[in-house]
């Protein structure tokens, strides 16, 4: 494949701007900031793994894109520390999953054309973080019995598990509620809107050792569902509870998915978002030892199968199969010994050693 070196130079320019190749930078970022949490944790495996997570990336480039004059620009290799809640890995496994489903749409769709989704989320209340591997397993349980039931319209599922951390949200000093980031900002952006003096900067937070488990499922339904085997939010809440046998009423939601392709990366983006483990070792720790060995993402029904005929060889970085058309490597990155700087360590193209150092350095 032969290529014009001045569109390469031209396309990693325009690659300054692109925020997928710019977020590279920010999860090894977050990265280091989270192995530093490990290691004051005293997990120095975890700390050493991660501190090397992501310090080598191989760039490519695509064909020539006549109508847009650009040159893709994509990772095609990175060394992965393959820790849990490392930032690069998570979003490697988010990507992962993503292009798998992906793949297997067309056939889902050929198989049952009039068939449709719903998003579903199913919680419980709040708990300690000493105490999510035992509710963790309750919820799967619980999860089971409702696929049992005779009503539930799943014909094929895709489930994922999310803990939030809580936090003691306070406005000027007074405590507001318990809640978590998704709660603060809404809140928030709720105060603007009604109290045209409320202040931002009054808001304070204060975290605590709790955290909000709960599932998001996209779900398979027939054509049936909409009409006479629909089942209300309501039928959800009361379905959810006794399955999980509480004694409580659990906050449920439910709704149509108009756009599948956004919802699929809704379902599998993360476990933990980084903010929730920043300046905690501890919890942090805690979290680590209580989802070790558990598996966040499941399938069920129909849609199984279909997934496990997608082998993983091709999608390691999360794209699929059509994506990987990338050829010629433009540039191998390595992250610095005193991991604050990346520098280019080799940039071959076609034989031609050309000093892509400046230009690249836009990449990341």
């Amino acid at each position: 494949m032969s290529i014009d070196l001045d569109k390469i130079i031209v396309a990693m320019q325009q690659a300054k701007n692109n925020d997928r190749d710019q977020l590279w930078h920010y999860r090894k970022r977050e990265n280091l900031f989270i192995a530093d949490l490990y290691q004051q944790a005293g997990r120095l495996d975890y700390y050493r793994g991660m501190t090397k997570c992501g310090t080598y990336l191989k760039f490519a480039y695509g064909n020539f894109d006549e109508e847009t004059q650009q040159i893709p620009i994509r990772l095609v290799a990175i060394n992965a520390c393959g820790i849990r809640h490392c930032p690069n890995c998570q979003y490697l496994r988010s990507r992962k999953w993503q292009a798998k489903t992906f793949q297997v749409l067309p056939k889902i769709y050929n198989l049952y054309p009039y068939y449709r989704w719903i998003f579903l989320t199913l919680t419980v209340k709040t708990c300690e973080i000493t105490d999510l591997r035992k509710v963790f397993k309750a919820m799967n349980e619980g999860f089971r019995r409702l696929t049992q039931r005779k009503d539930f319209p799943a014909f094929g599922w895709i489930k994922s598990f999310e803990v939030s951390r809580c936090y003691d949200l306070y406005y000027n000093s007074k405590y507001i509620m318990r809640t978590g980031l998704t709660g603060i900002k809404k809140w928030t952006e709720d105060m603007k809107k009604k109290d045209s003096k409320f202040n931002q900067e009054l808001i304070s937070t204060i975290p605590t050792t709790e955290c909000h488990p709960h599932f998001h499922i996209l779900i398979l339904v027939p054509p049936s569902y909409f009409g006479r085997g629909y089942i209300s939010q309501d039928q959800y809440t009361s379905d959810w509870q006794a399955c999980m046998k509480l004694g409580y009423k659990p906050i449920v939601h439910v709704t149509a998915v108009k756009d599948i392709l956004k919802s699929v990366p809704e379902i599998v983006k993360y476990q933990t978002k980084s903010q929730d483990l920043k300046g905690d070792p501890e919890y942090l720790l805690e979290l680590t030892n209580q989802m070790h060995g558990l598996r966040a993402v499941n399938t069920g029904g129909a849609i199984a199968p279909l997934l496990k005929e997608i082998g993983d060889e091709r999608i390691e970085l999360g794209y699929s199969n059509d994506e990987m058309i990338f050829s010629g490597v433009i540039s191998t990155w390595c992250w610095g010994d005193d991991n604050t700087t990346r520098y280019a360590d080799n940039y071959d193209i076609n034989g031609c050693q050309a000093d892509f150092v400046d230009v690249v350095n836009y990449l990341i």
